[in-house]
């Protein structure tokens, strides 16, 4: 890869890698302001959803980084966050508001777009620290999604959160449009070849299938943790708010 990762790219990768993972944790402080408009089974349906959505995503839609350019997927993806995000903000009932939560799931992987673009365009001497920059974006994102959230969700609404990620969606699609490079399609692969890639590489590499299974299982513990600690901490004797709930995230 000849492409140059310039400073003005490296800031780009690492604010889209936080801004789109951040779309998965908005809803977790937010949850006992969901549940109170739209019943206790929302505590389940909306924070499963986007976790379920993104675990997709991150099966079904990074492997299309090694067959297009990935600048084109990030930008696409980011303004298919923005419509996901407004529907989540206008949901009418449960049912569409997990559906919504599905999809904004599914899309805000853009930010396992992010990390490995930075790694293919990343000169060899200093992959590995352009690479821990955007992953400091990325865990940035996703310690201060629920403060962010928690405290607007307090003072102007659940709803509120949602449209105003909406529009962090459109701007992030605006950032990469003028900051990535373009990259030329160095993989032609069909989609179903690049399925079957993982299955042989989950087949052939026992280190890749324990690391895999170990950062899934982090992943639900983190998160069972998390989405049940704010309806927890919002009922007596504590009584927070959900701007107190999300400073938990921190």
């Amino acid at each position: 890869m000849t492409t140059i990762l310039d400073a003005k790219a490296r800031l780009g990768l690492t604010l889209i890698a936080g801004g789109a993972v951040a779309n998965i944790y908005y809803n977790q402080p937010l949850l006992g302001l969901i549940v109170s408009e739209f019943g206790d089974a929302a505590a389940l349906w909306v924070p499963t959803t986007a976790l379920v959505g993104y675990g997709l995503g991150i099966i079904g839609l990074v492997p299309l980084g090694d067959a297009l350019p990935r600048r084109r997927l990030i930008v696409a993806q980011c303004l298919g966050l923005a419509v996901a995000l407004l529907a989540v903000g206008l949901a009418p009932n449960l049912a569409c508001l997990a559906l919504a939560h599905l999809v904004v799931g599914v899309l805000a992987c853009a930010a396992q777009q992010a990390v490995p673009f930075a790694a293919e365009l990343a000169p060899d001497a200093s992959r590995g620290r352009i690479v821990g920059q955007v992953m400091t974006g990325l865990l940035t994102g996703i310690l201060l999604a629920r403060t962010a959230s928690g405290f607007l969700g307090a003072h102007l609404g659940w709803r509120a959160v949602f449209l105003a990620a909406s529009l962090l969606a459109l701007a992030m699609a605006g950032i990469a449009r003028a900051t990535l490079p373009h990259t030329p399609q160095t993989h032609p692969l069909r989609y179903r070849a690049l399925m079957l890639s993982i299955l042989h590489l989950a087949r052939s590499q026992p280190v890749l299938r324990t690391a895999s299974l170990s950062q899934a299982l982090l992943f639900a513990a983190f998160n069972a943790f998390w989405a049940t600690l704010a309806l927890l901490v919002e009922n007596p004797p504590f009584g927070l708010s959900a701007a107190g709930a999300g400073l938990f995230g921190v």
